[in-house]
């Protein structure tokens, strides 16, 4: 039997933990806090640069491997009962941690409503793809090799570059929270499964020089004020999930952990296990809308914004913490979860057998 190799669960766990750091950087107000051209500067937008292919990455992850298997509508609703039940309770929770104050019935009844009012926008982008997989499954088989890399590389030239070149927002509407930019990324994520990409590119030099240049945007636009390619929170644009050059980047992140091999039986590869399963509650419990801007007022780590080198060591710190804590939660609620529903089968099996 040939044996599993977990590098892309690997891979899940460290992209959700640059999702957290990257929060701890945009979220925790660093990057808002530190002096232009001083050394936090430069640290804060290289970090951020490198981080920035999480979101891509995940999605990659999914095209790579659901594009194998069969559609599930078991899964879709599993995937929006956890986002609903970490709306929920999350919601509440931090109510009470904030000592029971008035509750406003309409962001009550918005975590009750966490699909329709987004609150979480990769859920709700990710599942709007996600009822397309049965259709992208069957593009992505029967598509020829030349014609799929047609379709791709149409898709990108159009959608994708130009997009970046023209900024026809309006026309196109393929934005970030567009699923079907995340339709694009599970095509791109299908194909590299179905045929391959060269192994011998040096995949991990191709993301290192590409976050380098995402960097250098943001230091050049800063030089000389260029504010229309600037977004609205102060990013060059070549930092949004969209541009070509993170795309490309997230794609060559990819490819070096497709082509490595990770033995399950060996200690990373038992973390890999163990915490990849988790890595989602992460995300909906430290990114939950109440409990994000209770998290980072909470840590501060903008106080640190002026500690040179030492910027990179909060961001870990507090990284690490928050991601510690959100899995410790998601295990005790996957744990409770398991527990109940085989209280419930016992309970059936004995109504089954007359006990009752």
């Amino acid at each position: 039997m040939k044996e599993r190799n977990i590098s892309l669960d690997a891979l899940r766990v460290l992209i959700m933990f640059m999702i957290v750091a990257g929060h701890v950087l945009y979220h925790g107000r660093i990057l808002d806090t530190v002096n232009v051209w001083s050394l936090e500067y430069y640290i804060g937008n290289l970090m951020y640069a490198f981080i920035s292919v999480h979101v891509n990455c995940f999605v990659l992850i999914s095209g790579y491997f659901l594009s194998r298997k069969s559609f599930s509508i078991k899964k879709w609703f599993a995937l929006w009962g956890q986002m609903l039940f970490w709306s929920v309770s999350l919601f509440f929770v931090v109510w009470l941690l904030q000592g029971r104050g008035t509750v406003e019935i309409k962001d009550m009844i918005k975590s009750f409503l966490p699909f329709t009012q987004q609150r979480y926008w990769f859920m709700t982008t990710y599942l709007l793809m996600y009822i397309l997989v049965p259709f992208l499954n069957a593009s992505a088989s029967n598509l020829k090799k030349k014609e799929y890399q047609i379709a791709l590389t149409a898709w990108f030239v159009v959608y994708v570059l130009v997009q970046n070149v023209v900024f026809w927002r309006s026309f196109a509407f393929f934005e970030i929270r567009s699923p079907m930019f995340f339709v694009f990324l599970y095509l791109v994520g299908a194909y590299i499964k179905k045929y391959g990409v060269a192994k011998r590119f040096p995949w991990i030099l191709g993301y290192v020089f590409l976050s380098c240049i995402i960097t250098l945007s943001q230091v050049i636009f800063d030089s000389f004020g260029i504010s229309t390619l600037i977004s609205a929170d102060g990013r060059s644009l070549l930092y949004s999930y969209n541009s070509c050059i993170i795309l490309l980047s997230s794609i060559c992140f990819f490819m070096v952990f497709v082509n490595i091999k990770i033995n399950a039986k060996s200690k990373l590869g038992k973390l890999a296990t163990v915490v990849s399963p988790l890595t989602l509650g992460v995300y909906l419990i430290h990114d939950h809308p109440n409990v994000r801007e209770y998290i980072w007022t909470m840590l501060r780590p903008y106080k640190f914004a002026e500690s040179g080198l030492g910027i990179i060591v909060v961001v870990l710190v507090d990284a690490v913490l928050v991601f510690t804590v959100a899995c410790l939660m998601e295990k005790c609620r996957i744990t409770v979860a398991k527990k109940l529903k085989n209280i419930v089968m016992r309970s059936k099996n004995m109504n089954g057998k007359g006990y009752v």
